[in-house]
């Protein structure tokens, strides 16, 4: 917990701190810009643009370090609105079209799952990106009185469950059981070459009047 604690006080300083302060950079190098007149060579021009470039990745490094340190949306709103930020991040990229459902989350879960379920969740999307080739993700997440379900199903190419360590789609996988087994939970995989993969995670977590 102290170290969790840590890393959201990190992850903080690193978005509000360090990011506001290149995202003030960013804008002044903009007023130069818009002000800049005839006086000003193309040399300088092109300096200034380079260093907003430069700015602009510092600015998308720095919130990316952050959200690997811990997603602000989970520490701050809990699982389903950082789910649903990944979701539509995830669908920028392009290749993967990802819809995300759930069900029963009027209150948030422990801590401790949220931060465990947001992590594999990750992984299995980044997963379906690289590996799968899917066109369509379908993501679910329920939660009963005494467990929470996680459904991740693509359309993707599939792989041979019995042999994981095989095929690319496979990388991770342990790890993942490995996670989920600690908070007693269970993995199953279900797939089939050409025509995709689904993957059923339940923990057990029991509601808050429980």
């Amino acid at each position: 917990m102290k170290r969790q604690r840590e890393r959201i006080r990190i992850a903080r300083d690193l978005h509000d701190g360090l990011g506001q302060v290149l995202t003030s950079v960013s804008y002044s190098i903009q007023k130069l810009q818009s002000g800049a007149n005839n006086a000003v060579s193309s040399t300088n021009l092109h300096i200034l643009d380079l260093i907003r470039e430069d700015v602009t990745m510092a600015i998308s490094e720095t919130k990316r370090i952050a959200r690997d340190l811990i997603p602000l949306e989970l520490a701050d709103f809990g699982l389903i609105p950082a789910i649903t930020k990944l979701i539509e991040n995830m669908n920028l990229c392009g290749k993967t079209q990802f819809s995300f459902i759930h069900y029963g989350f009027e209150n948030r879960i422990d801590s401790r799952i949220e931060k465990i379920l947001y992590r594999v969740c990750q992984e299995l999307l980044n997963n379906v990106l690289k590996h799968a080739g899917a066109r369509k993700t379908d993501v679910q997440l329920v939660r009963h009185d005494d467990s929470v379900v996680m459904v991740i199903e693509d359309d993707g190419q599939g792989f041979l469950v019995t042999q994981p360590e095989n095929n690319p789609a496979g990388i991770g996988l342990p790890g993942i059981r490995e996670r989920i087994s600690i908070l007693g939970g269970t993995v199953l995989i279900n797939s089939e070459l050409s025509v995709g993969t689904e993957v059923i995670i339940e923990i057990p977590c029991l509601t808050k009047h429980e």
